[in-house]
């Protein structure tokens, strides 16, 4: 794959700049210079970044796995250059199901409503809900995951 992209497009890597981010900051803790140069000369974002332990707290994985990746779609609709949003997320989203189809299956519930209670929750209120709200689902990476998607 890497040589024929280097055959197709021999000065790529001319392309392609590391950017520090924090998913665990709304603003991705980016600097203003570089939160310019991705705004304005973004085509292609491939969003893979994630949490994932699968015991992970569910505050910490609502985060990574929701709030982050909604955050980067908002910041993806002010990219004029944007061709492309690539989320890569799991198979293991659906693991509750007996069999899973190429679809995007409802959420277990409202991500908004799930971001907007782990503001507030303090960790031993998520600690005793989080077998409740994950359901059939074995873990918060699993329940998390699914919400993302």
């Amino acid at each position: 794959l890497f040589q024929k992209v280097k055959e197709v497009c021999p000065n790529v890597h001319e392309k392609i700049r590391a950017i520090y981010a924090d998913l665990n900051h709304n603003d991705f803790a980016i600097s203003k210079e570089d939160m310019q140069e991705l705004l304005s000369c973004t085509n292609i974002i491939f969003h893979c970044a994630a949490t994932v332990r699968f015991d992970d707290h569910l505050r910490h994985a609502v985060q990574l796995n929701v709030t982050a990746t909604q955050q980067l779609l908002l910041m993806a609709s002010q990219m004029p250059k944007l061709e492309a949003f690539i989320h890569i997320s799991t198979a293991f989203s659906n693991c509750n199901l007996k069999h899973i189809d190429e679809v995007i299956y409802p959420c277990p519930v409202e991500p908004k409503k799930i971001i907007d209670s782990m503001e507030w929750l303090d960790d031993a209120i998520i600690d005793e809900i989080t077998p409740k709200l994950i359901g059939d689902r074995p873990n918060t990476y699993t329940y998390t995951k699914a919400l993302g998607e």
